[in-house]
């Protein structure tokens, strides 16, 4: 190969390396980079990326709006109006009514440039500008629930039109997050209060908190036979200890209290020292309709029954609440 044949190809490797090494731009990151250009006044810029954003992809309504946006602020409003109108055909219903908006004042612009002599329209020109970029942002984060949208308006336009809606927006999303500070705390006091009486219950050995499980049960259960809805209403309508949310245990958590580390009808083989006198009643479905599962905690077998609603003999309730968290 000739030496001018390899300079050219090594020319065209690296030309063709660093083409290769540039992001291919997406239709998003298109409008995103067209905004940021439009906040920063660089309308021609703007422009182009919104038209590069339209050949990406024509069914959508964004980079219309931002070209028109763009146009607007270049003063050509015809162009501008036009860019608006294929915008409004592709935008969703809650959309249009802004950008139709913005449509009027371009045709108003566009008259009232083509009416007025020169001399006299030249001195606001520069308002007019500002005026459209900050008309545009604001119809790009009017609906926005990001509190540093309204803050990234508020220092690029701090005297702007919307300021007052922009400041009003802050101070609305400014109560809510005191509103969620307020009710966290309340919670969390309502948390420790609970708490505190549990350990005061605890202490008078009323009722007893599983460490492992950390539900809570009464220290002892009804002590006479009752059939499964008995026990239920049982547990339900109970306010022992000033707690108004017991309830029948799951078979899953009767099991629980059986203490592994005991052999099976020795003292202690029922974790808490919790007093049982019978079958447990649990709250879990039987192995047939119209049953309902029990464990035998009594006889320190932990055995697990399923009996029918009305059985009675030897059947207990064994109430329990969920922890205090």
């Amino acid at each position: 190969m000739k030496p001018r044949s390899i300079l050219i190809c090594a020319i065209l490797g690296v030309c063709l390396g660093a083409a290769q090494a540039q992001p291919v731009p997406t239709y998003d990151s298109l409008i995103q980079q067209g905004k940021a250009q439009l906040q920063a006044g660089n309308s021609a810029q703007a422009l182009a990326s919104g038209q590069q954003a339209v050949q990406l992809d024509a069914t959508r309504w964004e980079a219309y709006a931002l070209a028109g946006g763009a146009l607007m602020n270049l003063k050509r409003y015809e162009e501008a109006a036009d860019n608006l109108s294929d915008a409004i055909k592709h935008a969703p219903e809650a959309k249009q009514p802004g950008l139709r908006d913005l449509r009027k004042q371009c045709a108003l612009a566009e008259a009232g440039a083509s009416s007025t002599p020169a001399q006299p329209a030249a001195a606001p020109a520069p308002e007019l500008v500002t005026t459209q970029a900050e008309i545009v942002l604001w119809k790009s984060i009017a609906q926005s629930t990001n509190p540093d949208d309204f803050k990234t308006y508020l220092q690029t336009y701090p005297n702007g039109a919307f300021a007052p809606l922009a400041q009003r927006q802050l101070a609305a999303f400014e109560k809510a997050a005191e509103e969620q500070r307020a009710q966290a705390e309340q919670a969390r006091r309502q948390t420790e209060e609970q708490e505190s009486k549990v350990h005061a219950l605890e202490l008078e050995n009323v009722i007893w908190r599983d460490p492992d499980t950390r539900l809570i049960w009464m220290k002892k259960d009804n002590l006479s036979n009752l059939n499964w809805q008995q026990a239920k209403d049982y547990c339900h309508n109970s306010h022992f200890a000033g707690f108004n949310d017991w309830r029948l245990p799951t078979i899953d958590e009767l099991k629980s209290l059986a203490n592994p580390a005991v052999k099976k009808g020795k003292a202690g083989f029922i974790k808490g020292n919790l007093q049982v006198s019978g079958v447990e009643w649990s709250s879990s479905e039987g192995k047939h309709e119209g049953e309902k599962l029990g464990i035998n905690l009594y006889w320190g077998d932990a055995q697990i029954y399923s009996s029918g609603y009305y059985q009675t003999s030897n059947d207990r309730a064994l109430c329990v609440r969920s922890r205090a968290e």
